[in-house]
């Protein structure tokens, strides 16, 4: 009823929750252990003939839950930035800080696992006396596939181990095949009407969140104009819409577009409607990289 009231309870109703309870610290201390081995633990762990008046059945055994030296060392790993983007031949670095936290502090080792295929990873310094900050090298290798991945730091000291993450994400790479290419032959825009440029890639993977199209397109006031791109399955993005007030000349510009849910493999189109009469123009070269 307050903070300071006590009361003696006996009985499988108070004893089922603690065993449970105590059952539940060495599994988390010993992920890997069967339910058997969690009993043998229990029960080693125990001193017998400690209850008094135990009832017929009882194994008369007490277990002392979180007896031991309280801890005079300890130390803490983060990864700063913790995640980031490397493209598919070139590298990029995190800094891994390690720092005391408790009493005098301790040689610690860091290494990394985890690591998608294609990327290798270096520390300067690879261990250190706690305080001290590492650099964290990530070489992705040309034609790494684009993936999101986790990646596990782990600094082993004199009291443990302490992992922290930094989550990778790669572009840029691929599986092979030809995942940009450039198509500059003239394609007359009928006024009004639609035109077309195809492009053939033979890219072995999906495109990236962050494909490019770039377009250049000579035509008198460009507002009269809507391009999209259309991939190998047919879907429309949507790249520059036709306005009433854009009365500038020319189209020349880069767009992004998410095409990570599209088969690189295939003919990709640019289509390019002419929605208004008068002003005329050409699709004079675009190119995609996916």
């Amino acid at each position: 009823t307050n903070d300071t009231a006590t009361n003696t309870i006996s009985g499988t109703s108070m004893a089922s929750p603690h065993a449970a309870g105590a059952a539940a610290l060495i599994k988390s201390a010993n992920p890997a252990f069967t339910p058997q081995q969690v009993r043998d633990a229990m029960v080693a762990a125990a001193v017998p003939n400690k209850i008094t008046n135990p009832g017929t059945g009882s194994p008369n055994l007490l277990l002392q839950v979180g007896a031991g030296t309280p801890p005079t060392q300890d130390f803490s790993i983060a990864a700063s930035p913790n995640s980031g983007t490397i493209a598919a031949g070139s590298s990029g670095t995190t800094s891994i800080n390690v720092a005391t936290t408790l009493g005098a502090g301790q040689n610690v080792n860091l290494s990394a696992s985890g690591l998608p295929s294609g990327v290798t990873a270096s520390f300067s310094p690879a261990s250190g006396t706690t305080t001290f900050t590492s650099t964290l090298t990530l070489a992705v290798a040309a034609g790494t596939a684009n993936a999101t991945t986790p990646i596990t730091i782990t600094g082993a000291g004199v009291t443990g181990t302490k992992t922290t993450t930094f989550t990778l994400t790669t572009t840029g790479g691929g599986g092979g095949g030809q995942c940009n290419a450039t198509n500059g032959t003239d394609v007359a825009i009928p006024d009004p009407g639609t035109a077309y440029s195809n492009i053939a890639l033979t890219c072995n993977r999906n495109g990236s969140a962050t494909a490019t199209v770039e377009v250049h397109i000579l035509h008198t006031y460009r507002g009269d104009l809507r391009i999209r791109l259309q991939a190998p399955d047919g879907t429309l993005y949507l790249l520059k819409n036709w306005s009433w007030f854009d009365s500038a000349d020319n189209v020349h510009a880069t767009y992004t577009v998410n095409l990570s849910g599209e088969a690189g493999a295939g003919t990709w189109r640019l289509r390019v409607d002419d929605v208004f009469s008068t002003d005329s123009g050409h699709i004079d070269s675009w190119t995609l990289n996916i």
